[in-house]
């Protein structure tokens, strides 16, 4: 490709791609050891002996908190909520945060399960405006892994998985919410990490306009090119 070209795919290469940004924002990864900004319905234990139902805490290592769950990570840095889900629905995290108008959010979480039966099914969840008395925009509802017998006695850790939510705000507020909608006793016990937020451009694909502004762009630099 000679450069001509080359210079001309780099200038309409920039213009379609300044049309349609993103950014992405961790907002909990429980490093701090603590839920703040956010929120929880959930009761802060300690691990003496065991963490009890609809109790959580926010450890490096599961197994440490329950003798009978997997010796679970987390799923990065040093630190993540466990829970031994409650017998009664209820939020797991909550926070409200401000964006920009009119903008695709994709809300995302870690979550693996910490015992062998009894998975935890979480919902992910954002609301258009403060609290969860605003409008639910999305939500999407998923099963966390269950660890597996580990060799030599005990349990391996399952792996974490990652799932999202995307919904278009209509304000400059949204609340995302991790919920919990399994009541069992037994089981549902499962660890949270690495909360993020991805704020997409109001224009995340090229509009005619762009492509229209790139075609005189290419014009314009062929006509400099016969002078």
């Amino acid at each position: 490709m000679n450069n001509f070209l080359f210079r001309s795919f780099l200038a309409i290469g920039f213009l379609c791609v300044i049309a349609g940004r993103s950014s992405a924002t961790s907002i909990q990864n429980f490093e701090a050891g603590t839920v703040s900004p956010g929120s929880t319905s959930l009761t802060l234990s300690a691990c003496v002996p065991d963490i009890s139902e609809g109790k959580y805490a926010i450890v490096s290592i599961a197994h440490s908190c329950h003798e009978a769950w997997a010796p679970t990570m987390a799923q990065s840095g040093n630190n993540f909520l466990i829970a031994n889900g409650s017998t009664a629905v209820g939020d797991v995290y909550t926070q409200t945060l401000t964006v920009i108008t009119n903008t695709n959010n994709i809300f995302s979480a870690w979550t693996t399960g910490l015992y062998s039966t009894g998975a935890a099914v979480l919902e992910l969840r954002i609301y258009d405006g403060i609290g969860v008395l605003g409008t639910l925009l999305n939500s999407t509802q998923f099963t966390t892994n269950l660890a597996a017998p580990g060799t030599g006695g005990g349990l391996a850790a399952a792996a974490w998985e990652q799932f999202s939510v995307t919904a278009l705000t209509t304000s400059n507020t949204i609340t995302l919410q991790v919920f919990n909608t399994n009541i069992n006793a037994i089981g549902n016990d499962f660890g949270l990490d690495s909360l993020e937020l991805v704020e997409l451009s109001q224009n995340t694909t090229p509009e005619p306009a762009t492509f229209l502004l790139a075609g005189s762009a290419l014009l314009g630099l062929m006509v400099l090119r016969r002078k």
